[in-house]
């Protein structure tokens, strides 16, 4: 709903904002040595990857799904007789 609101810059700004907030609550659990090596090695791998799909997303200025499609794709027409 967010995007409807407030347009889809602020979404993938926000998008990119709360995915730095992510990784650096990820990397919290290892520096407090609450997690070992396993949850480390993950916790880089898919926090880079979680934050290089928000960069492309905040670059990309929003998701091709999320482009509205052609009135004809979205209506069945039925001719009248």
């Amino acid at each position: 709903m967010l995007p409807v609101v407030r347009g889809v810059p602020e979404t993938t700004r926000q998008i990119g904002l709360y995915s730095i907030l992510l990784v650096a609550i990820l990397a919290r659990a290892v520096v407090r040595g609450a997690d070992g090596l396993v949850y480390l090695a993950a916790a880089i791998v898919l926090g880079a990857i979680f934050l290089w799909q928000a960069y492309r997303l905040w670059r990309a200025g929003g998701s091709p799904e999320a482009r509205p499609r052609e009135p004809s794709a979205c209506i069945a027409t039925r001719s009248r007789t």
